[in-house]
């Protein structure tokens, strides 16, 4: 029996393999013979039907792509004839398999690009549909026509890469005029231009335009940028600011197609360029944006070393150097930062962004603190080199708000009916839950930076003698300044047992190292230097009640609790105690 069974299953292969073989067969000889009807109809006869139907059919691009040519020059000839038979759906069929054609065949080595780009901009356009006897006349007729439009441009977008091989054709074609520093006339040439009008040609009006077409807006601008952005020196130069002088949807759909895309500098750049910060959604787009304009001058393992040594640290945990150097797809990198700044620092954008904060603070105030935080890590002395961040900390009400916002923030509890403070939770020693910690460190970070920032500027006087009212420069009375201090001063030891914990955490070692260096950190630092511009304050002239600045939690430390105390104590591992050698042990007892 087991020899039979070995038997079928040999014959069961055999029978497999002969019919993959026929297939093979039968489809090579299939695709001969369409190939030879194929040429003698294009001889004899003038009807283009049968050689659009058959010419996707036996399509080979090593051996076709002559055809291919052929037959789109005789389309592009007779656009008319071909566009009036659009309203049957066997004949729209034929014009999108014959454009996805063309599209895939646009970067192969002997092709013809001009008639495939011509064709592709008269059939992707409504003009060329006017005579298409498409329903009735008026709104039902523009609307199957659209509808129409936006089948074929999707279709090409996703399944064809439209934007990615057009961005590809542009680098041969597209002289790169070279970063602005080098005063060159950056000219857009007829061909770049050509290419911008192709680019633009999905999001015609004729097209996208009307509200019932907000998901394919989103979804065309979403592929569109996937496709074109990206380390190209044409596109960051040239292509971009053409397509922002003539970018027709500046609005919602370009920011919630930014919203579903990950972080990068040329989407950033592509964000500042085609939209306006006076839009709903554009705090919230930018804030999604912000991780990218942090400049990572050394990689992640110098970074674990550094820490592990102790050494000093910028307040972001990593270092910054001047853009001189580094490859060119880095110092694109910066060029189209740099120039989504430029924008971004402009009188209105600022004013436009501080108005949406005070307007909605609930959605805007959280998004422009991530923005205001990565702008301060993205130099040294950043609060100097961005007008946001000093108008920021200049503006009192801003200030009080982000304050405010913090003691009232808080974490869902099971005990709590209302919610744990998220102060008094990382007081405590106690990670957020949720994924929270990051957002809630960028909020502190930038409170503790402006702030102590504006209190390097007021004079003693204007500190403790300035009149209560709207006009103060200091937003807190030196009552709520007392209560301040000493819920920072919590957090600071809170911030302490997060970095050394006594006892394990819920995170493994790696989880806990990453979260010290992104989290703990910067903001234990950002928290003691504000506390040492009060402390100042107050050593010149005392506001705050006697022993305010220690801690009660610190009563019960006693030197008599460590016998053998030296620095050796101090840099012992986090970890339990069967990791300890006998003689740490002893050290601990």
């Amino acid at each position: 029996s087991a020899s039979l069974q070995e038997c079928r299953r040999q014959e069961e292969a055999a029978l497999k393999i002969k019919a993959c073989a026929r297939g093979f067969l039968s489809r090579k000889r299939l695709a001969r013979e369409l190939r030879q009807e194929f040429d003698i109809v294009s001889r004899v006869s003038g009807n283009l039907g049968p050689l659009l139907r058959s010419l996707p059919l036996f399509y080979d691009a090593n051996q076709d792509m002559e055809r291919l040519v052929w037959l789109s020059r005789q389309v592009l000839l007779r656009k008319d004839e071909v566009a009036s038979q659009a309203d049957d759906a066997v004949w729209r069929l034929r014009i999108r398999r014959l454009l996805s054609l063309d599209v895939d065949s646009l970067l192969r080595p002997g092709f013809s690009v001009g008639p495939a780009l011509r064709l592709l901009e008269v059939l992707g356009s409504a003009e060329a549909y006017r005579s298409c006897p498409w329903g009735s006349e008026g709104e039902e007729r523009t609307f199957l026509v659209k509808s129409w439009l936006q089948q074929l441009w999707l279709h090409l977008a996703r399944h064809c890469d439209l934007f990615a091989q057009l961005r590809r054709l542009m680098g041969p074609r597209v002289p790169d005029p070279g970063p602005k520093d080098d005063d060159i006339p950056q000219v857009v040439t007829p061909q770049a231009q050509a290419m911008v009008d192709l680019l633009l040609q999905a999001l015609n009006k004729d097209v996208a335009d009307g509200t019932e077409c907000g998901d394919y807006q989103r979804e065309i601008i979403s592929c569109l940028l996937k496709g074109l952005l990206g380390d190209y020196p044409q596109v960051v130069r040239v292509v971009l600011p053409a397509l922002a002088r003539r970018w027709p949807f500046p609005g919602e759909p370009l920011l919630r197609a930014v919203l579903q895309l990950e972080p990068s500098p040329w989407l950033f750049q592509a964000l500042v360029r085609l939209s306006s910060p006076s839009e709903r959604l554009f705090t919230t787009a930018v804030a999604h944006l912000s991780p990218c304009l942090v400049h990572r001058a050394v990689s992640e393992s110098s970074s674990e070393e550094r820490l592990d040594a102790d050494e000093p640290s910028s307040a972001g945990g990593e270092t910054w150097s001047e853009g001189g150097g580094g490859s060119p797809s880095t110092l694109l990198a910066d060029e189209a930062l740099e120039d989504a700044l430029e924008q971004l620092n402009t009188a209105d954008s600022i004013n436009a962004l501080l108005d949406a904060s005070m307007a909605d603070s609930e959605r805007n105030l959280p998004a422009l603190c991530q923005l205001g935080w990565a702008l301060a890590r993205r130099r040294p002395l950043a609060l100097h080199h961005f007008p946001l961040l000093y108008k920021l900390a200049f503006k009192p009400q801003f200030l009080r708000q982000l304050w405010e916002r913090l003691s009232n923030l808080r974490a869902a509890s099971l005990f709590v009916p209302g919610g744990t403070p998220v102060l008094q939770l990382l007081s405590s020693g106690i990670c957020l839950p949720d994924g929270r910690a990051e957002l809630f460190s960028s909020e502190v970070n930038l409170f503790c930076s402006l702030m102590g920032h504006l209190l390097l500027t007021l004079h003693d006087v204007e500190f403790y003698e300035s009149p209560e009212g709207e006009g103060k420069p200091i937003p807190f009375s030196r009552k709520e300044l007392v209560a301040m201090i000493a819920q920072l001063r919590e957090l600071c030891l809170g911030l302490l047992e997060l970095c050394f914990p006594d006892t394990r955490m819920g995170l493994n070692q790696q989880q806990q190292q990453q979260y010290i260096k992104r989290l703990w950190r910067p903001m234990f630092e950002c928290v003691v230097s504000l506390l040492r511009h009060l402390y100042s304050r107050d050593s010149r002239r005392q506001f705050c009640p006697e022993g305010h600045w220690v801690s009660p939690r610190t009563a019960h430390i006693s030197p008599d609790r460590v016998v053998n105390w030296n620095l050796e104590v101090l840099r012992l591992p986090t970890c339990g105690a069967a990791a300890l050698t006998r003689k740490q042990l002893g050290m601990l007892l």
